[in-house]
């Protein structure tokens, strides 16, 4: 039985979750529907419409070209009991990953992962920075905003060299076979 003051404090935390998850997090929400779902990867509206004590409730429907396609609704359960209302967003950056990491490199790849992880990390990097070191005088934030601009430019940048299949390849093949097109001899 869950604890009638924590059940308030989610219920009252619910709407700026939500509301944050709809406009900065559609991704996780599809990755939450595929896989906490067992939906396959398609074309589907998604949004968080609450969240309780069970886990967060999504609402979703195919895109049939119409907005007339019926919706549908899941909870996308918590992966522990939930003990504080504050634990809201660590569940939520927890079940992202293991989403993601459940649905494959493929879905990883469909709906930018790892360009949000390098967008994260040059933010962090950032964040770092301006703690740690001192701004120059005057203008010194727009100095430090285009030190991390190019640092995520150049983690984006890595993150999709490394993701690019090799030259040569098949790219419909999964396990990109050696296409003789393009084979050296």
């Amino acid at each position: 039985m869950v604890d009638d003051s924590l059940a308030e404090a989610v219920r009252k935390a619910a709407p700026r979750v939500a509301s944050h998850m709809n406009d900065d997090h559609v991704a996780s929400l599809r990755a939450y529907l595929g896989h906490y779902g067992g939906l396959p990867d398609g074309d589907y509206d998604v949004w968080m419409t609450d969240v309780d004590t069970r886990g967060f409730v999504l609402k979703y429907r195919v895109r049939d070209g119409t907005l007339t396609a019926p919706t549908h609704q899941m909870v996308a359960p918590f992966p522990r009991p939930i003990t504080s209302a504050a634990q809201l967003r660590t569940f939520a950056v927890e079940m992202h990953h293991t989403a993601f990491k459940a649905l494959g490199v493929g879905f990883r790849l469909r709906h930018g992962y790892y360009v949000d992880a390098a967008r994260h990390a040059s933010a962090g990097i950032s964040k770092a920075l301006l703690r740690r070191l001192p701004l120059p005088a005057g203008g010194g934030r727009l100095v430090w905003a285009a030190a991390a601009a190019l640092v995520g430019v150049l983690a984006v940048g890595v993150v999709r060299r490394l993701t690019a299949k090799p030259p040569g390849l098949v790219a419909s093949n999964p396990r990109w076979i050696q296409n003789p097109r393009h084979a050296k001899g």
